[in-house]
């Protein structure tokens, strides 16, 4: 699946993916980013998993491919979701059936050190990095579920702190609530991020609001 992401991200960079790459800069991501997190352009989804897309409609300007590393680094990638590069397209975001859902970049949650973030959704993640520079994580697909499995088979010497980044809505707030209540179950340190700015639901309209918005 590695050299499929890889050849995503070439296409990026070439017509008719320059679409994509312009969404990607107008959320307020640099050229640096983009690359650092591996997003790419693909016509549809099967060009990467040759099953489990078949209901995936056929999209004019193809789409945003997502990709979930297993480390550090980009040795593999077994995981990516799909996003139509369509301002209403519906649903906004395409996961292969029949694969477990993991957490995007799962492997920060094992990690001791400096504080690990956990946002709802890759972009919401990866802005955090952007803003802060600071390790962050997405739920995505797998959930709150997902996310407390991991870190209750993780030893609690090599835990870091958590700090629930979730959207300010409705849905952001359960989702937060329920992972206190998990941590508090087994017995994990965890924090909030403070209120957002200027009432922005989540870290990807801020980064956007900081870099792009007038």
């Amino acid at each position: 699946m590695l050299p499929a992401v890889q050849g995503a991200f070439a296409a990026l960079y070439e017509e008719p993916g320059a679409v994509a790459l312009d969404w990607l800069r107008r959320r307020g991501f640099t050229d640096e980013e983009i690359c650092r997190n591996g997003w790419g352009w693909v016509r549809h989804p099967r060009d990467v998993f040759p099953a489990g897309f078949e209901g995936a409609p056929e999209v004019e300007a193809g789409y945003i491919c997502l990709p979930f590393p297993e480390g550090e680094g980009w040795d593999a990638v077994r995981y990516a979701t799909f996003r139509p590069c369509e301002v209403e397209a519906k649903p906004k975001e395409w996961k292969p059936k029949g694969m477990p859902s993991p957490v995007w970049r799962e492997h920060l949650l094992r990690r001791s050190g400096a504080p690990v973030y956990i946002a709802e959704g890759v972009f919401d993640a990866a802005a955090l990095a952007a803003l802060l520079g600071v390790p962050a994580c997405a739920m995505c697909g797998a959930g709150t579920g997902r996310v407390l499995d991991v870190v209750a088979d993780t030893p609690p010497s090599e835990r870091p702190v958590y700090v629930i980044a979730t959207d300010a809505d409705e849905a952001g707030r359960r989702f937060a609530e329920t992972l206190r209540e998990g941590f508090a179950e087994i017995d994990a340190t965890c924090s909030a991020m403070p209120p957002y700015p200027d009432g922005a639901k989540d870290t990807a309209d801020v980064l956007r609001a900081k870099r792009v918005a007038r």
